[in-house]
């Protein structure tokens, strides 16, 4: 062996070192930025889909504050009808109609009661939907919050390792 073909193969080896070096730094690199990215997108993803969510309650919400009203408008029109009947009780002229009236007055009471227990029901469905709005929006402004530390996190990494990859450019190039 001549000294030129041990110093080829020692520059082989310190070439081939140097390579494995850059390579493992970047994978590094690659490392660090690889997870947390992810994490970034999977944290937009969740505040995302629990804006829908919220969105999905805020109209369930109206949805119930309707059937609210309309519980309400009915207990209006019966109690009206109540009054008109009372008011023609005063002017029967037989024993069937009285009935009829009774009868009907009878029915009117009741849709009052159903709709004033429909009303309760409405509102205590509507009590447990603000209530799972609120959870959802203190969800929302905690993965906001933890989303922005990430992203910060993110940036710092992303400005270390930009110096990291600029010195391995340099590096790899010579």
């Amino acid at each position: 062996m001549t000294i030129n073909q041990i110093q080829s193969v020692e520059e082989k080896l310190t070439n081939l070192y140097q390579l494995q070096y850059v390579t493992s730094q970047l994978d590094e690199v690659i490392k660090l930025q690889g997870e947390l990215p992810m994490e970034v997108r999977d944290m937009e993803d969740e505040i995302e889909g629990l804006s829908k969510r919220k969105e999905k309650f805020e109209n369930q919400i109206k949805l119930l504050e309707d059937d609210i009203k309309k519980f309400k408008e009915n207990i209006l029109v019966s109690n009206s009808m109540v009054e008109k009947y009372k008011v023609q009780l005063d002017n029967v002229k037989n024993n069937r109609e009285f009935e009829a009236l009774s009868k009907e007055i009878e029915y009117q009471n009741l849709e009052v009661k159903l709709a004033e227990k429909k009303i309760k029901e409405t509102d205590e469905k509507k009590d447990k939907v603000v209530e799972q709005l609120n959870d959802i929006s203190v969800g929302i402004e905690n993965k906001k919050l933890e989303l922005e530390k990430k992203k910060i996190e993110l940036e710092e990494i992303i400005q270390k390792t930009e110096k990291k990859l600029k010195a391995l450019r340099k590096k790899f190039s010579n």
